[in-house]
């Protein structure tokens, strides 16, 4: 964890004086607002975030800065099972905004790829934090198909016992 200086903002809005908390990374002059993973992005903002994703999936591990950051600057370090390893610049609004790694599953083993991973993120060579997310293996689609159809056809077989109770 990078060493951080921790204070309070007095922030005057609207007459009130509101106190808001404020922690700025020691040597990056950056402060991350928000982050975390999602499996899409659309027009440089996460959609479908989640920490579970699939070996059909790409990962997104994205950030809010305050300030623009150049491709350069950022970069995000994606460790997984099996000895895999990951390294990606950061993409995004280089005008401030959203930054983010990605991480394409599909360009790996789907077998290799399944298990626990981690990200971790430098700017300007800092290691800033660290998230975690799992990668799980998917069922084919004659399981999934094969689980409706064994549903439907135990309705049937009710439904069909139902009717000769009625009728006779």
């Amino acid at each position: 964890m990078p060493d951080t200086r921790s204070g309070l903002v007095v922030v005057l809005l609207a007459g009130f004086v509101v106190l808001a908390p404020l922690t700025v990374p020691v040597g990056t002059a950056t402060t991350v607002e928000r982050h975390g993973l999602s499996a899409a992005m659309a027009a440089d903002h996460p959609r479908n975030n989640g920490t579970t994703f699939t070996p059909d999936d790409r990962v997104y591990a994205w950030i809010y800065a305050d300030e623009p950051l150049a491709w350069n600057e950022t970069y995000w370090v994606f460790s997984g099972p099996n000895g895999l390893e990951d390294t990606t610049r950061g993409s995004g609004d280089q005008r401030g905004g959203h930054h983010y790694g990605t991480l394409d599953l599909r360009g790996h083993d789907p077998d290799r790829v399944v298990g626990d991973w981690s990200v971790t993120l430098f700017i300007r060579g800092e290691e800033i934090y660290t998230d975690e997310f799992a990668v799980e293996r998917t069922h084919p689609w004659w399981v999934r198909t094969g689980s409706v159809l064994a549903v439907l056809a135990l309705i049937a077989a009710v439904a069909g016992l139902v009717y000769r109770w009625r009728v006779g």
